[in-house]
């Protein structure tokens, strides 16, 4: 079964979360704050996870929960994060996709814009 695990905190990740939860699409978000978790709070369908993650907790859930690929909706000043999910999902062999924003997109030539992947 595919699975996707979103790292959320952005307008961004709330959307891919709706689009999962209305499509029916098995995923789970990680959010870091109480905050964030309530705004997700009426997507019965999603697992949510909250709690600011390092390295070695998101290996631990990329081996433990088999998804199938990552969604990284964090938000662009967040590079630690990314850093660590990114260099997780390699070490683990998880498909890894960053989400951006329109206004990022000249300063990341190579990313790529999940919604079209995802429809």
């Amino acid at each position: 079964m595919f699975r996707i695990l979103i790292f959320g905190g952005t307008t961004e990740g709330r959307e891919l979360a709706d689009f999962c939860h209305s499509n029916r699409i098995p995923a789970a978000v990680c959010v870091t704050t109480g905050f964030g978790k309530e705004l997700l709070s009426s997507f019965n369908t999603l697992k949510i996870i909250t709690g600011k993650k390092d390295y070695s907790q998101i290996v631990n859930m990329l081996e433990k929960e088999k998804y199938s690929a990552v969604l990284d909706a964090t938000h662009p000043f967040a590079e630690k994060a990314t850093e660590n999910i990114k260099k997780a999902c390699k070490d683990t062999d998880t498909q890894f996709f960053r989400v951006i924003r329109d206004s990022e997109i000249r300063m990341e030539p190579a990313a790529l814009p999940i919604i079209s992947v995802l429809i």
